[in-house]
């Protein structure tokens, strides 16, 4: 199933719920990507309970890209406007 950029699939037999993360408009974490990340978190926590996950594992569906890393040039503009808070999120 598809759910905004994350592409969520349960592995019944291992119990593992996978999420494919669609970087679209950045390839890091960017505020967008949280944003729809806290949309789906119930979901999320719904299906580890109700299916017994054990694990939970993160993979790119962007071919050749993955990058746990954040929007560097986001935070360094926050910097450098002195922002100590973007959007509702402390730095």
């Amino acid at each position: 199933m598809f759910i905004n950029n994350l592409r969520v699939k349960i592995d019944e037999e291992y119990k593992i719920l996978w999420v494919g993360i669609d970087l679209q408009d950045k390839l890091c974490y960017s505020i967008n990507f949280l944003d729809n990340l806290t949309h789906v978190k119930e979901l999320i926590v719904y299906l580890i309970k109700k299916e017994n996950i054990k694990y939970v594992c993160a993979y790119s569906l962007n071919k050749g890209v993955w990058n746990l890393g954040g929007d560097l040039e986001f935070f360094v503009s926050c910097i450098r406007n002195q922002k100590k808070r973007a959007e509702g999120i402390c730095l």
